[in-house]
């Protein structure tokens, strides 16, 4: 199932004078592969206060930006998943994840979303980027409650408190299923702690907005 974000609006990145982009980087954009360039900073992870008068795309911006920011800090503790997917910076990483043309749609994870990313990214057959799993799969299952109506409810009919239990427990298993020293995942208690406030807060604010 292909999941559309028309409500996110294209973003282009302005190339400073002198920047040369490289043979691998124009590769790598054509095959979904992340380039190798440099990405503009990362918001803060604090929550903000929000207007009510924000639209819900405006809110699932904003929370998509500290969820770019939460991914970056996570790969600075495990720069093993990182170098699965690439050799560029977790600040790189997440931008070009983001912001790429990519559709969040990723070889790496066989193009999967949703649920079915966010159960690969915990299943113990998988040798990838489990980081870029799961963030693939926490975007991708909540963007739909924020394109259609009811608000709580998205395409599939699916209740945003199932969809958000769901990421928080694959997140628990994330951190605490055994695996070979080498593939374990470190979440540290701030990183797990921003990334609940965070899913907290899209529960709740999503019916503040305005559609």
């Amino acid at each position: 199932m292909h999941v559309r974000h028309v409500f996110i609006p294209l973003l282009c990145f302005c190339v400073s004078a002198g920047f040369t982009v490289n043979a691998e980087a124009d590769t790598a954009t054509r095959t979904n592969q992340l380039p190798t360039s440099s990405p503009r900073p990362s918001a803060n992870l604090s929550a903000n206060a929000l207007s009510p008068a924000k639209s819900r795309a405006d809110l699932f911006e904003h929370y998509a930006t500290n969820l770019q920011t939460w991914m970056a800090q996570v790969y600075l503790s495990n720069t093993h998943e990182l170098q699965k997917s690439t050799q560029v910076s977790p600040r790189e990483m997440a931008e070009w994840v983001f912001h790429g043309p990519f559709n969040w749609k990723f070889d790496a994870i066989r193009s999967l979303q949703g649920s079915e990313a966010l159960q690969l990214s915990v299943s113990d057959d998988f040798p990838g980027d489990r980081i870029l799993a799961f963030t693939t799969g926490t975007y991708t299952l909540l963007s739909p409650y924020f394109q259609s109506a009811p608000l709580d409810n998205s395409a599939n009919n699916k209740p945003m408190t199932v969809a958000i239990e769901e990421i928080k427990r694959t997140l628990d298993t994330l951190m605490q299923t055994p695996r070979h020293s080498a593939a374990n995942i470190t979440i540290s208690a701030t990183a797990y702690e921003a990334l609940l406030m965070l899913l907290s807060n899209v529960e709740s604010d999503i019916h503040t907005v305005a559609t």
